[in-house]
């Protein structure tokens, strides 16, 4: 799963708007919606961290080759 469909998928399962979602990340909403529309990328690790955090999952788990996943 990319990014981009774990961060739609959490904030529908969590019920969390966007602008919600991106305030806690701190970055602005038209920011994380580029991020959704999969236009863009976490600009560093910290960001990354950070997503990580609001979505409580480990940042390997983020981070990681989703052609990878389960090798």
């Amino acid at each position: 799963m990319s990014l981009h469909e774990h961060i739609s998928q959490y904030l529908e399962q969590s019920s969390m708007s966007q602008t919600e979602f991106a305030r806690r990340c701190g970055i602005s909403k038209s920011y994380l919606s580029n991020i959704l529309a999969g236009r863009r990328s976490p600009r560093n690790i910290e960001m990354l961290q950070r997503i990580a955090d609001v979505t409580g999952n480990e940042l390997i788990f983020l981070h990681r080759n989703p052609a990878k996943a389960g090798t």
